[in-house]
């Protein structure tokens, strides 16, 4: 059964690598003067963001993780779980990140100095079906965290916003 449900998850890495690697090349621009912090956050995606959104654990690097699943070469005996990195959680985590880069097509809420359980970002988005934090410096914030469903804090403000797109 672990074979049948690891070969899944490939499956689903290469998809997900596949839409993962339209992001690459993109900075997604969220910006409302209803922002407590800052008034435009600039999200970039990188290649060695992708193994940790996944929830598979792997002794590849990030970015060696990522190429092979992008070129397809990805072998089940090169990721793992266990009880921390539970089966629900990584389908989860790849159902969104299959269809990530359509989440910033259309209008999404957003929310600053998101927490959830011992994850803190700087900044949240969803789109009511999946949750993404994101963490950085000065310039841009990256992606820390994909979480399924709506996962913003209802005690905190939510703003609605349009992303933007602009080529690297």
């Amino acid at each position: 059964m672990q074979d049948s449900f690891k070969e899944n998850v490939r499956q689903q890495l290469l998809a997900a690598a596949q839409e993962y690697f339209t992001l690459l090349n993109k900075i997604i621009i969220i910006e409302s003067n209803d922002f407590t912090y800052q008034k435009r956050y600039l999200i970039k995606f990188n290649k060695s963001n992708f193994l940790h959104l996944t929830g598979v654990i792997s002794n590849l690097n990030a970015g060696d993780f990522f190429s092979k699943c992008f070129d397809s070469s990805i072998k089940i005996d090169d990721f793992y779980y266990d009880d921390v990195k539970n089966k629900t959680n990584i389908k989860n985590k790849l159902r969104c990140l299959i269809t990530i880069s359509s989440m910033f097509d259309k209008e999404l809420l957003a929310q600053e100095q998101f927490v959830k359980n011992r994850v803190i970002c700087k900044l949240a988005t969803s789109d009511g079906s999946f949750t993404i934090g994101f963490t950085g410096g000065a310039y841009c914030v990256y992606p820390k965290t994909v979480l399924n469903k709506n996962r913003l804090n209802e005690d905190r403000p939510i703003i609605r916003v349009r992303p933007s797109c602009k080529m690297l």
